[in-house]
């Protein structure tokens, strides 16, 4: 049995070099940094990655067409969490890759937290300034967040999230009497909206969710004209979780361990993932190590 359950890993592992499924919702969890305690402090210490099929996050799929590995580091201390998150694809045909700092403050018994992260969305072949913060240049996203948690009484779940400086989608000026007419014009504080329902039976753990696009991008209008020139009507803009508001993020989540031996249990997790708004759906597989 033990010998079929390391072969199993294997053929797992070798999966993810010719696999199209997708990657579960919501990545970016610190709930679970609680693993090592460093010493005799209060501080506890995570290190570990994910191995998933393709990344997709919020109902839309980054980093290319190939598997991803994702990377994650953090500290926890009396209900504080700081750490790093990384996204990385492995298949070699997209150079655009992902590293997050995040930092959050959970209380109320563990079912409200306070969230920021600063999204860094880098490319290998600009070399990308990290340090670069100028709004219209920058990589980086700024994203506080609200979330409700649960609890084994209250099994359902509630976050919110907005974009607040950085490489959110920009508005465009539809004003045809201004110099900046079908120019940037700041960006368009893109927030989401994701409830969510978790149990477990027996010993798998399931996660319904639904995340909505509170946005509404401004859509192209032919009717605006710049004063003497017909011609050029106003562009449109183009929303970070879609053109309009509505339902982007529609699906769920198992998840199990894996017994490989007596002290070692391997995480596993398979989502479907259904965005309306764009059309496409992913069918998900991971597991953690």
């Amino acid at each position: 049995m033990k010998q079929f359950k390391l072969l199993l890993v294997i053929v797992l592992l070798a999966v993810f070099n010719k696999a199209t499924f997708g990657q579960i919702s919501e990545p970016k969890d610190t709930s679970e940094c609680t693993t090592t305690t460093l010493g005799n402090s209060n501080i506890s210490f995570d290190l570990g990655a994910d191995l998933v099929t393709r990344y997709v996050w919020r109902g839309t799929q980054y980093g290319g067409n190939g598997p991803s590995i994702q990377p994650n580091i953090c500290f926890n201390w009396k209900g504080f969490s700081l750490g790093f998150w990384g996204a990385y694809s492995t298949n070699g045909t997209n150079s655009s890759q992902e590293l997050d700092l995040y930092l959050s403050y959970t209380f109320w018994k563990d079912m409200l937290t306070i969230g920021f992260t600063d999204y860094f969305f880098t490319n290998d072949s600009l070399h990308e300034d990290p340090l670069n913060f100028k709004q219209n240049a920058t990589g980086h996203i700024f994203e506080p967040s609200l979330t409700f948690n649960g609890s084994d009484k209250i099994p359902f779940r509630l976050m919110l999230a907005a974009n607040v400086f950085g490489h959110d989608a920009y508005k465009i000026n539809n004003d045809p009497t201004s110099d900046k007419f079908n120019k940037d014009d700041g960006i368009q504080y893109s927030s989401y909206l994701e409830v969510g329902y978790f149990t477990t039976i027996k010993d798998i753990d399931l996660d319904v969710f639904l995340g909505v696009n509170l946005t509404s991008p401004r859509g192209e209008d032919k009717t605006i004209f710049p004063v003497g020139d017909p011609t050029n009507f106003y562009i449109g803009e183009s929303g970070f979780y879609g053109d309009k508001a509505g339902i982007v993020n529609l699906g769920f989540t198992i998840a199990r361990d894996l017994q490989i031996t007596e002290k070692y249990a391997l995480p596993l997790s398979a989502s479907i993932i259904i965005n309306p708004m764009s059309e496409d759906y992913y069918f998900v597989f991971g597991f953690s190590f």
